[in-house]
């Protein structure tokens, strides 16, 4: 039980640090983030902080208390939260042509699905233990980050601000993702409830790509990774993190959407960019 409340305690300052630290340092944008060189220090102690203590959460493996029915809660849920992920999907391409008129009405369908992701935090974890608790904080923490982004599409679509709209696209990404992530969701994607490894082609072995440093990626490239744990994957940039400094800007991360994985689900990662580079097809 001490373990499970440390645990506990750990997942949601950590949840907390690394959200902030990713919304205040640099917002996620695809054109320009502006921070003064005591804000690009200040912030920077708070990720070096978090990181230093508890540890980098894409690497951590989530202890889910063992009595939910997770199979009554992917039926029931499943298909509903999978709609956040379709509606992305169709956002990417609309962005991508510049429809403004379509993607004014995103907003509101995403807002569409807030009783969804509220009933499934509240029904995934009822309980009163600590960890429980834990874990309805750190969803509810992602599900207000997300609306946050769908807040910043509604002004950027009013604007007509395509690298402030990509932003949010990528802020977006991101929060569903660690929402899917720590609610145990990932099986949803899973043709019908099975591993897809067998279904994904498996990769060209006359893949072409460009070094990153002749002609670095740029968002909606398709990439490959060509370094760090998920080397050898691929999948495409949707978005960027730019770091100001006191004499330069340069582009410090890149937000990727991975080609399906073994489960189906294509994760979202924030990787530096140096990591990663673009296929020439």
């Amino acid at each position: 039980k001490k373990m499970k409340f440390i645990f506990a305690i750990s997942f949601c300052f950590l949840t907390a640090v690394d959200s902030f630290v990713s919304d205040v340092r640099c917002r996620v944008s695809t054109a320009r983030m502006s921070c003064s060189r005591r804000e690009y220090f200040e912030k920077s102690a708070l990720a070096f902080v978090g990181l230093t203590f508890l540890g980098s959460r894409e690497a951590q493996s989530y202890t889910f208390p063992e009595n939910i029915d997770y199979t009554v809660m992917k039926q029931k849920f499943g298909e509903k939260v999978k709609r956040a992920s379709k509606l992305l999907d169709d956002l990417q391409q609309d962005l991508y042509e510049e429809d403004w008129d379509i993607i004014a009405t995103y907003p509101n369908a995403f807002r569409s699905l807030v009783p969804v992701f509220t009933k499934y935090t509240d029904a995934a974890f009822p309980e009163n233990d600590e960890v429980s608790k834990s874990f309805r904080v750190a969803l509810r923490y992602e599900v207000g980050r997300l609306f946050g982004g769908v807040e910043r599409l509604r002004r950027a679509s009013e604007a007509k601000d395509r690298a402030e709209a990509e932003g949010a696209f990528a802020m977006i990404s991101i929060a569903l993702d660690r929402y899917i992530k720590a609610g145990n969701l990932e099986m949803i994607y899973a043709a019908n409830g099975t591993s897809e490894k067998d279904s994904l082609p498996p990769l060209s072995p006359n893949l072409n790509f460009v070094p990153p440093k002749r002609d670095p990626p740029k968002i909606w490239d398709e990439i490959l990774m060509v370094a760090g744990p998920d080397k050898g994957k691929t999948g495409k940039m949707i978005g960027q993190e730019n770091l100001v400094s006191y004499d330069e800007t340069k582009i410090k991360n890149a937000v990727i959407k991975l080609d399906k994985n073994e489960k189906g689900y294509r994760e979202i990662k924030v990787v530096p960019y140096g990591y990663l580079a673009k296929i020439i097809k």
